[in-house]
């Protein structure tokens, strides 16, 4: 049985191995290269958190992975990995979920989090909607539960000083637009739904995303976080003078 596994697994390799050489590339259409075709095994990329493993192979074989499980409860595998059938059983029996990194998430090499909450809500379904959207962006930053003024402010802070978006949980989404948008490094929009979203990314670079926890369920509240992370946080040109200026006095 441990011999016609292995030869699963080498068949898997080489079949990929093909698909990834002649698949064409992003950029000019040709075929990838023998080197680049390689399945990445990147340690060093790797990484884990309170029972988290993220990894940037993109072909996942049992014998790659299991020194690399003690305590996992969750895997993390880059968009198109392919898990050999081994790695599957295995992932089965051992309990270990697997989930594939969004296109945000993918970015887990750089310094500092993927994206920074803040919570003004009190006990109005705060948990809940922190977890949703913590499953959602993993590497994501807590910083913490209060007013909705210190909230913005340190958002504020922590925006500016980790160049990561922020959302912010409250109850009076309203007023936090308007409070958050008095500080001209601040483009905060309200989401409620996730076209909204994808729209006020584009217009003004949004970089800080308001949420009702009240009237948005847990997986609408992960579309609107997703579609937040794929956008751009970057002020457009056009109102770079007008919205990304200094903070008022």
């Amino acid at each position: 049985m441990a011999d016609t596994q292995i030869d699963i697994e080498a068949i898997v390799r080489q079949v990929v191995k093909q698909l990834l050489r002649d698949a064409p590339d992003d950029a000019g259409g040709q075929p990838r290269s023998d080197e680049s075709a390689e399945p990445v095994r990147d340690m060093q990329a790797a990484r884990t958190e309170a029972g988290v493993l993220e990894i940037a192979d993109r072909v996942v074989t049992w014998a790659g992975l299991k020194d690399r499980l003690t305590g996992v409860r969750r895997l993390i595998v880059p968009a198109g990995a392919v898990l050999t059938p081994s790695v599957r059983d295995e992932l089965r029996k051992r309990n270990i979920a697997c989930q594939v990194a969004s296109r945000f998430d993918q970015s887990a090499g750089a310094p500092g989090p993927k994206l920074l909450i803040a919570t003004s809500c009190g006990e109005h379904g705060a948990q809940t909607a922190v977890q949703a959207i913590e499953a959602e962006a993993v590497g994501a930053a807590r910083i913490g539960s209060g007013s909705l003024a210190d909230m913005i402010q340190q958002l504020r802070q922590r925006i500016q000083r980790d160049q990561a978006p922020g959302v912010l949980l409250t109850t009076t989404p309203a007023a936090a637009v308007c409070l958050a948008n008095r500080f001209g490094r601040l483009r905060a929009v309200w989401g409620t739904e996730p076209a909204v979203v994808e729209e006020s990314c584009r217009s003004v670079g949004a970089n800080l995303l308001v949420l009702d926890p009240r009237h948005n369920p847990a997986n609408q509240l992960r579309s609107m976080v997703r579609q937040f992370l794929r956008g751009s946080h970057q002020c457009p040109a056009p109102w770079q003078i007008v919205l990304a200026g200094g903070d008022p006095s």
